[in-house]
């Protein structure tokens, strides 16, 4: 049943996030300037629309099954490809072809990520980037707990084949002798964790000032860095 397949997250909580995840990729992908965007584990293809104006062609690649409560209601733009692939297969992708590849929660679900890496680092053009949003292993509750307990905890997510905080990322991203740089990251948005408690998330509002709140205390007053709970990463490819 679709229903079974529906996400076990605050509904609130979930579309508030995603406000302000949609809001920092617009602000990645407009300092990347991208004319052709080659979007990898793109599910629905929704991240088209809510980037629309940002790029020239979108190419979105999908190896699952799209659920049918998660399927869009309308045709995609002319701009815009869909395509199923099988992901034992290589990436059907031209070399040097690509100015913005996007994994947008997709990379950690890749079990070859040094495979897949290298097909999209040889399909970007030079002076290409690689743009990832994942959930950020240095948010802040895990690092309470990393602190209190003296130990990493929480690596192993369901489904997840990596945990990763924006430096190690792009140190991943850059491994077997790619020549790149960390162009950008942001990783302070989003301070509010997930949680049952649907009374206290009932609503934007209270979200947002939670959300504040958080941020002000661990952001401003404590100076700590890279403590939300998802980061956004762009890598850029050298002239090279």
């Amino acid at each position: 049943r679709s229903s079974d397949l529906e996400p076990a997250l605050n509904p609130e909580l979930t579309s508030f996030a995603v406000s302000l995840i949609v809001r920092t990729l617009r602000e990645a992908v407009r300092m990347c300037d991208p004319q052709t965007v080659l979007d990898i584990g793109c599910g629905n293809g929704g991240y088209a629309e809510s980037l629309y104006g940002l790029y020239t062609s979108y190419i979105g690649i999908e190896p699952s099954e799209i659920p049918t409560w998660r399927r869009l209601r309308k045709r995609p733009r002319e701009n815009v490809i869909l395509v199923h692939t099988d992901p034992l297969k290589a990436l059907p992708v031209t070399k040097g072809s690509i100015d913005l590849i996007m994994l947008l929660a997709s990379y950690d679900h890749i079990p070859n990520r040094q495979e897949i890496t290298t097909q999209l680092w040889g399909a970007l053009k030079p002076s290409g980037f690689i743009l990832v949003t994942m959930s950020n292993y240095a948010f802040w509750p895990k690092r309470l707990l990393n602190f209190i307990l003296r130990r990493q905890v929480l690596r192993h997510e369901h489904v997840h084949f990596c945990v990763h905080n924006p430096t190690s990322l792009a140190a991943e991203i850059l491994s077997g002798g790619r020549e790149g740089e960390l162009y950008w990251s942001e990783a302070d948005n989003i301070y509010v964790p997930n949680s049952q408690f649907r009374l206290f998330y009932k609503n934007r509002t209270l979200l947002a000032c939670a959300n504040w709140l958080l941020r002000s205390v661990i952001h401003g007053l404590l100076g700590l860095r890279d403590c939300g709970s998802t980061m956004t990463v762009v890598i850029r490819k050298s002239t090279a």
